[in-house]
């Protein structure tokens, strides 16, 4: 469970699917939750997940433990990490 603006999962286990951006050891990893609430506005990013529209929430990546990890769902193509990569640092301000 989260506090305050956090995004909560779904369920008794409040799990919610996360982009992994870059694992950095056996115990984290930096991620981007998803919602499947349509969002609109330069800090989401819409995707297609399991066939379904979701919404990257760019403004809450964070690091997340691996003890969070439940299971491997999706993988998305390198095109489109590269383009949501792009505009997390545009929006982060790196160059």
């Amino acid at each position: 469970m989260n506090i305050g603006v956090e995004e909560d999962g779904k369920d008794s286990n409040f799990e919610r699917p996360v982009l992994v951006i870059k694992v950095f050891n056996r115990q984290c990893f930096l991620g981007i939750p998803m919602t499947s609430t349509e969002k609109t506005g330069k800090y989401y990013h819409k995707i297609n997940f399991l066939g379904k529209d979701s919404y990257l929430i760019l403004s809450q990546i964070k690091l997340f433990s691996i003890k969070r990890v439940s299971r491997k769902i999706y993988k998305i193509d390198k095109k489109e990490f590269d383009f949501i990569m792009n505009k997390l640092k545009n929006i982060i301000g790196f160059k």
